[in-house]
C-alpha cells in the first residue's frame, strides 16, 4: 500500500513537472510574457490557458513581437492569422517549418483613356437664342418697354398719345428713336370767341314800395359793414388735436391771465366734455390730468373741475358768435 502510494506521488509529481516544463514562453511588445497553452485561436486574437488551470483575456495579435508571431506560424490553428503579420524575409522564406499563407493581391488598375469630348466649334446663334424659353420672354420684356417709351415720348414731343405707340407696336425700336429725333410740336392756341355783348334791358320802372325797400335793404347793409367784425371760431378736436397740459397752455395762453387784454376780453373758451358744455371765462389752474375753468353759474364765477381724459372739444369764440 505504501508502495503504491509512493508510485501514485511520483506519477502526479512527473505529470506537473512535465506540464510546466513544455508550456509555452509567448512574448509581448510591451516586454512581459505570457506562459501557457494555445485554448482559443482567432481572428481577433488568443486565449491561453495557464498551468493553473485558468484561462487568459483574448490578446490581440498585433500586441506579440515579430519573434513570437513566427512561433505562431508554425503551429497550423495560428498559421493563417500570425502569418499574415509576419515580416517576410530571405531566411523567413528558406525556414521549412514557417506556414505563410497566400497574402491576397490587389487587382492591377487599369486606367482607361476615354475621348475628350472637345469642344463646340459652332457658336450660338441669336435666332437659337431668341427662340429659346428665356429668350422668348426677354423679347416680350423688351417689345413692351418700347411702346412705353413710345408713350412717354408722345407726352414729351406733344404728339397724339396713340400715334407713336401704334408706330412703335409696327415698327419696334425703330419708331421711338425717329419720334424723339423730330422736334417737339407746337400746341395750336384755340382762341375763345369773344361773347356778343348783350344788350342791356330797360329797368322798369319801380314802384313806391320797392324803393322803399331797396332802401332799407342797402341801409341794413350800410350798417352790417359798418359793425365790427367778429373773429371766426377755432376748433380744437380729439383726435385732430393732442389735447393735454402742453397744447392748452399754447393755444389758451390769453385766458390765464386774471386780468385780460382789451383784444381777449370778449372771447370764451368753450369745453365740451362727457358731461355736458362748459363756456368758460377764465382757466384758473391746469395740470397733468385736470384742468380747472370759471364758469358763469346763476350770475355768479363757479370753478369747474374737468379731467383731461374727458375732453372732447375745446373752442376759442367771440361772447357774440353764432353757433
Amino acid at each position: 500500500m505504501r508502495n503504491v502510494r509512493l508510485i501514485l506521488f511520483l506519477t502526479a509529481l512527473t505529470w506537473q513537472l512535465a506540464g510546466g516544463a513544455f508550456a509555452a514562453e509567448y512574448k509581448l511588445k510591451d516586454g512581459s510574457t505570457v506562459k501557457g497553452d494555445l485554448a482559443s485561436v482567432m481572428d481577433k486574437g488568443v486565449v491561453f490557458k495557464t498551468e493553473d488551470g485558468k484561462f487568459t483575456a483574448r490578446y490581440s495579435w498585433d500586441q506579440f513581437t515579430e519573434e513570437t508571431l513566427r512561433e505562431f506560424a508554425k503551429d497550423p490553428k495560428a498559421a493563417k492569422f500570425a502569418g499574415l503579420l509576419v515580416n517576410l524575409s530571405a531566411d523567413s522564406l528558406d525556414a521549412p517549418d514557417l506556414q505563410v499563407p497566400d497574402r491576397p493581391r490587389r487587382p492591377p488598375v487599369e486606367v482607361k483613356n476615354k475621348p475628350s469630348p472637345g469642344r463646340p466649334h459652332d457658336g450660338v446663334k441669336l435666332m437659337t437664342a431668341m427662340t429659346s424659353g428665356f429668350g422668348l420672354f426677354m423679347s416680350v420684356i423688351l417689345y413692351l418697354a418700347n411702346i412705353y417709351a413710345a408713350l412717354e415720348i408722345a407726352f414729351f414731343r406733344n404728339w397724339p398719345k396713340w400715334i407713336p405707340p401704334v408706330a412703335a407696336a409696327v415698327v419696334p425700336f425703330v419708331a421711338p428713336i425717329v419720334f424723339l429725333a423730330m422736334p417737339t410740336r407746337e400746341a395750336k392756341v384755340v382762341e375763345e370767341e369773344a361773347p356778343a355783348q348783350v344788350e342791356e334791358e330797360q329797368a322798369p320802372e319801380l314802384t313806391y314800395q320797392e324803393e322803399m325797400a331797396a332802401l332799407e335793404a342797402t341801409a341794413a347793409a350800410n350798417a352790417a359793414a359798418a359793425a365790427p367784425k367778429i373773429p371766426a371760431t377755432q376748433v380744437f378736436r380729439r383726435g385732430e388735436s393732442n389735447l393735454n397740459r402742453r397744447f392748452i397752455e399754447t393755444k389758451c395762453a390769453a385766458f390765464f391771465k386774471v386780468i385780460p387784454s382789451d383784444a381777449e376780453r370778449d372771447m370764451r373758451v368753450l369745453v365740451k366734455t362727457a358731461r355736458g358744455e362748459f363756456l368758460a371765462t377764465r382757466i384758473s389752474r391746469i395740470t397733468n390730468t385736470e384742468l380747472t375753468v370759471q364758469i358763469i353759474k346763476d350770475e355768479a364765477s363757479a370753478d369747474e373741475v374737468i379731467p383731461l381724459n374727458d375732453l372732447f372739444e375745446i373752442q376759442i369764440r367771440h361772447k357774440d358768435a353764432q353757433d
